[in-house]
């Protein structure tokens, strides 16, 4: 075993011996909340019926992360063959296509699922998206995702041209990176999909259980979701100034009570509050 594995075994065990100590030291404050009984509140028709839709989403999406994992299988065998013949074109360009195909190859595999899972959503009234609109609507973020999955892929190859054995250590701090630049700059390339929160008092009670919980000036706005979902939520992204709450304009809707939308406003800002986008990164 060489001296750099040493200090690389070392320096990880030491990392995760410190991350393990201070998890011991969290504790979880004791909440004693009486058990709702759903049926109380709803009959057993909507009960059932609600089960049903949860249920057949969930497995639309295990069958598309299995349908996933088997076309990376396939394009996996061959792109093993095609690399074996085609070992002498450009390391750089191949990593990038490589890592193009995988995107593409998820992307094609999981599509029949996330359509039946949008027509099911149709079905109960939840989504009034039509499909083509559905499958192209966002193709600016698809394009956008497919060329990060280029770079990525040229990076992996580059960093083990360079780095040899001793690749992962690269590539961890690489992805590392990435994902912190993510934290940050995500919610300004969000930007121009949202609009200015139109109610002046509403954005400075946001803005008030902003401050409450240490997140100083925080910028409220709104995203269009009516078309894809009829379900209320809210976000909370980036971290220090790209700090941003963002509302469903679903969660406007005049049947949505003034309580209610700071209610999920507070869930959001607490876990900016928490560092839970940083703790994502770890």
């Amino acid at each position: 075993m060489t001296v750099m594995r040493i200090v690389c075994l070392a320096t990880l065990s030491g990392s995760w011996i410190v991350v393990a100590a201070l998890l011991w030291r969290t504790s979880v404050p004791p909440l004693h909340v009486p058990e709702l009984d759903a049926r109380a509140l709803f009959d057993d028709a909507t009960l059932e019926r609600t089960g049903l839709y949860r249920n057949v989403l969930t497995a639309l999406w295990v069958l598309g992360v299995l349908a996933g994992l088997a076309g990376l299988t396939l394009l996996a065998r061959r792109g093993a063959r095609h690399g074996a013949r085609d070992g002498a074109r450009d390391a750089l360009l191949s990593g990038a296509l490589a890592g193009g195909a995988v995107y593409v190859t998820l992307w094609l595999a999981q599509l029949p699922f996330r359509l039946g899972a949008h027509w099911w959503r149709r079905r109960y009234d939840v989504s009034d998206l039509d499909y083509l609109r559905f499958v192209g609507g966002q193709w600016s973020t698809t394009l956008g995702e497919l060329l990060l999955a280029c770079i990525a892929g040229a990076a992996v190859v580059a960093v083990g041209r360079l780095l040899g054995r001793r690749a992962w250590v690269g590539l961890w701090a690489a992805f590392v990176a990435l994902a912190a630049g993510y934290v940050l700059v995500y919610p300004a390339l969000l930007a121009p999909r949202l609009r200015p929160l139109e109610d002046p008092a509403l954005a400075a009670e946001i803005r008030v259980l902003a401050h409450r919980s240490g997140l100083g000036e925080t910028t409220v706005e709104v995203r269009k979701a009516r078309e894809r979902t009829r379900a209320v939520n809210a976000e909370a992204l980036g971290a220090g100034p790209t700090t941003r709450v963002i509302l469903w304009d679903t969660l406007l809707e005049p049947d949505v009570g003034r309580g209610e939308i700071r209610f999920v406003a507070a869930h959001e800002l607490a876990h900016v509050a928490r560092r839970h986008p940083w703790r994502g990164v770890a």
